[in-house]
């Protein structure tokens, strides 16, 4: 018998009977060559389980935090944004009340002079005239020393405020008594008194760790029992202790 024509390649010896396999293949880590033996892929395929591994890890995560595609829950990103809010508005309260500030009674210019007596030193002055003037005797009292300043302005800003509230005015001055300006009315004898303070005692007495800074004045106000209220340093303008002179009559 003939033999079967026909394509026979299983039975054909010149053929070889393994399939042909690819040296090599394309992955999203790169080009990954395939060895005879697979064990030798082993190393391999644990870093690709490991890369899958954290990006389901990151995937659930995120999806905890947002929980946008999970309709059960509003997720806790908002939850966690109020604690750490609250958590930032209560250090900063609680750091705030031990960080030294300004009284909000007083204008960018003025400073508040701390370490000053409780009460109106027993200071004996003269007016223009040579008569002996005592500082405690005028209570409750706004008393200006202008050693330092010509302050027309604030003297009559002063003298309005105090002519209002019904209180005496007292401006120190040296070597001589200050002259008031002539919008400053003087027909209440003892609603405005002029004082001389060669010796700058006052200065030395009440604030002698705090020097007024040149074209400004340093303003008491003085209560109605002699207990010192404020004592501030580069005065400007009488708006600057206008609430604190509210207080005193």
């Amino acid at each position: 018998m003939g033999a079967l024509t026909g394509d026979d390649d299983g039975l054909r010896p010149d053929r070889d009977p393994t399939p042909d396999v690819p040296l090599s293949v394309n992955t999203p880590w790169g080009r990954l060559p395939i060895p005879d033996d697979i064990s030798e892929l082993a190393d391999e395929a644990a870093d690709v389980r490991r890369g899958l591994r954290r990006s389901r890890w990151r995937h659930r995560l995120w999806r905890l935090l947002a929980a946008d595609d999970d309709p059960r829950g509003p997720g806790i990103i908002g939850p966690l944004l109020v604690m750490a809010l609250a958590m930032t508005i209560g250090l900063g309260s609680l750091f705030g009340g031990f960080w030294p500030h300004r009284s909000n009674d007083l204008a960018s210019g003025a400073t508040r002079v701390h370490d000053v007596p409780e009460r109106l030193p027993e200071l004996i002055l003269a007016d223009p005239h040579g008569r002996q003037v005592q500082l405690a005797v005028f209570r409750p009292s706004v008393i200006i020393s202008v050693a330092r300043c010509i302050c027309a302005d604030l003297i009559a800003q002063t003298a309005a405020m105090t002519r209002r509230k019904g209180i005496p005015l007292i401006v120190v001055d040296q070597p001589t008594a200050a002259d008031l300006p002539p919008s400053v009315p003087r027909d209440v004898p003892g609603r405005i008194v002029c004082v001389a303070d060669p010796d700058d005692k006052l200065s030395r007495t009440v604030a002698s760790l705090r020097e007024t800074r040149r074209g400004t004045a340093m303003v008491l106000l003085v209560a109605g029992d002699g207990s010192l209220t404020q004592v501030l340093a580069d005065v400007r303008s009488a708006h600057e202790f206008a609430p604190g002179l509210d207080r005193l009559g």
